[in-house]
């Protein structure tokens, strides 16, 4: 997990961007919050790039000087609330028939996430 930075600048948000173990077909994502009890993020959305894995084993090894917004995102999850100390399991939410080699979440402004988990199966048409 992480907690970011204490920010009140204003449209600041925090990311964190996971580099799949294959090509998934996406059916839910959680996003848990335990242990955050007095700063978990008011809200968050997600984002998905499905690039070729050597692509993207690529980019994560230069990820300290990559810029990440430059990768074709789409949105995976729109603008979810999020409460303090929970476990958020996002299913029907989502953007249907995704299948991605990345995904990044976005939490607003700040905040802590104990866990984030991706939930598929492999594509078959890698």
């Amino acid at each position: 997990g992480w907690e970011t930075k204490r920010s009140r600048s204003p449209g600041h948000h925090d990311w964190a961007t996971v580099l799949l173990g294959s090509r998934v077909r996406v059916r839910a994502l959680e996003i848990d919050t335990h242990w955050f009890k007095g700063n978990p993020p008011h809200h968050c959305t997600a984002d998905y790039a499905d690039v070729p894995m050597e692509t993207a084993q690529k980019l994560i090894k230069e990820a300290l000087t990559f810029d990440f917004n430059g990768l074709p995102w789409k949105p995976l999850l729109g603008e979810s609330m999020l409460f303090a100390n929970s476990q958020h399991l996002f299913r029907s939410e989502l953007t249907p028939d995704v299948s991605c080699t990345m995904v990044r979440i976005n939490v607003f402004p700040d905040g802590g996430v104990m866990r984030l988990h991706v939930w598929g199966e492999q594509d078959p048409q890698q």
